[in-house]
């Protein structure tokens, strides 16, 4: 038995679709103010990116003590 574990392919620029989300939530949050768009979905969105941001970073960190020379070669320059 193996004790191998194949992490999945977590590139950086993952964390731009968590930005791009993050974003819609807090537009979607400030909508609300200004119109009658259901606050909830605003919410919902913001709590889906904190989520995903927190998965990210696991599996970036797991990436980086597994493959440390992978993590630097996609960050240089």
């Amino acid at each position: 038995m193996s004790l191998y574990v194949k992490l999945p392919i977590v590139p950086a620029s993952f964390f731009g679709v968590v930005l791009g989300l993050a974003g819609l939530g807090s537009v979607w949050r400030r909508a609300h103010r200004v119109s009658r768009l259901p606050a909830a979905i605003g919410e919902a969105l913001v709590i889906v990116a904190a989520v995903i941001w927190i998965v990210l970073m696991v599996l970036y960190l797991l990436k980086t003590i597994a493959a440390l020379d992978e993590t630097l070669s996609e960050i240089a320059p």
